[in-house]
């Protein structure tokens, strides 16, 4: 688990400054705060991402319930339900710092 943890952090930050230096390219000067909130959501939703879809089938696993046929649809939601919260949250904290 821990190996996974690692990993799912190592790609976490590669694509986070990946969309963040991408953002930075293609933001006007005064909009360069966007690419910081692009590449945290980024950040925080794949590690997010990746520490749920290792411990959520090793716990149906261990509940007696196939990880296959239940982790998907359920991990799919809960993704995009975060991922979507955590890109409203901070763009709405950083509009109000910018203002």
């Amino acid at each position: 688990m821990r190996k996974e943890l690692l990993a799912g952090l190592g790609t976490a930050i590669a694509l986070g400054l990946a969309l963040g230096l991408l953002s930075l390219i293609w933001a006007s000067p005064s909009e360069r705060w966007v690419a910081l909130v692009a590449g945290s959501v980024m950040m925080i939703n794949v590690f997010f991402a990746a520490s749920l879809g290792t411990l959520l089938p090793m716990g149906f696993k261990r509940i007696s319930l196939d990880p296959a046929l239940i982790s998907g649809p359920l991990l799919t939601t809960t993704l995009d339900a975060v991922g979507f919260m955590t890109f409203l949250s901070l763009i709405s904290i950083a509009l109000k710092l910018m203002a």
